[in-house]
């Protein structure tokens, strides 16, 4: 949000010295400040730039221009499950043990048993926020990259974010891919508001970064890209806001009205 109170219901102004204080791995900004910014804070170039690997596109809008970050009180107002945690635990917890690899495999499955089933559970129905927001996540599955999760369980987890978003804030999803892979397993799970094809991108473990980009440039009016040709994405004029968040990630909210109490 935009400079404002400390304190506003149950949301409170998020400072500190140590940038991590404010850190999320998913959030939601308004479309009023997102347009606010020029399309040279969020150029193509900063993909060039340290600081732009996973955790780079939370930091860039934390640190944006007369941006605050509030976070809830209560964490059960508003939090997410990042399902890819429990393999990095798990990954810890075998290290050293005989056949950790096949441990590892073993619980693995018996995870994605449980996400799938999970997911089957959720709620389909949608929430009207009353406003346009709109959910925008970076999905690899192509390879490692960055994160700790097995490839074979990432379209799983993509699966159980948007369902998990739909039935609790918004039907209007965008998912970033950077290879015809990703883009057709993005496709099968849609419908999908719009998808942010960006082949160009050299490496994968800053799609987050590159799907801010190219989000706030379609907020702008602008195209995706610079070259030649690349379409203008008309449909994002209406949008009023964005909540960003990474494809494994599943959205617990309790009152989606009170994000718009700031």
């Amino acid at each position: 949000r935009r400079e404002g109170r400390d304190v506003v219901g149950n949301w409170v102004d998020c400072r500190g010295a140590i940038k991590q204080v404010k850190y999320s791995a998913a959030w939601v900004a308004s479309s009023e400040l997102l347009r606010s910014w020029p399309a040279s804070y969020l150029d193509e170039e900063r993909l060039r730039k340290p600081g732009t690997m996973m955790e780079g596109a939370s930091f860039i809008v934390f640190e944006g221009p007369a941006a605050r970050v509030y976070k809830s009180a209560d964490l059960a107002e508003f939090y997410v499950e990042h399902l890819s945690w429990y393999e990095r635990l798990l990954a810890s917890a075998v290290r050293g043990l005989d056949d950790a690899a096949g441990i590892q495999r073993y619980a693995r499955a018996a995870y994605r048993a449980r996400v799938v089933e999970a997911t089957a559970r959720l709620s389909a129905e949608r929430v009207v926020a009353g406003r346009r927001v709109v959910a925008v996540m970076p999905f690899y599955a192509a390879g490692g990259g960055q994160g700790p999760s097995a490839v074979e369980m990432r379209a799983d987890y993509l699966n159980a974010t948007l369902v998990s978003i739909r039935a609790t804030l918004t039907r209007d999803i965008v998912v970033a891919v950077a290879n015809e892979r990703d883009l057709e397993t993005a496709l099968e799970r849609g419908p999908l508001f719009d998808v942010l094809f960006l082949p160009d991108l050299v490496n994968p473990d800053k799609l987050g970064v590159a799907a801010l980009i190219a989000a706030h440039r379609a907020l702008l009016g602008h195209p995706l890209n610079r070259s030649a040709g690349a379409r203008h994405p008309r449909k994002w004029r209406d949008v009023d806001a964005l909540y960003y968040t990474e494809s494994d990630q599943i959205l617990r909210l309790r009152n989606h009205q009170t994000l718009f109490d700031l």
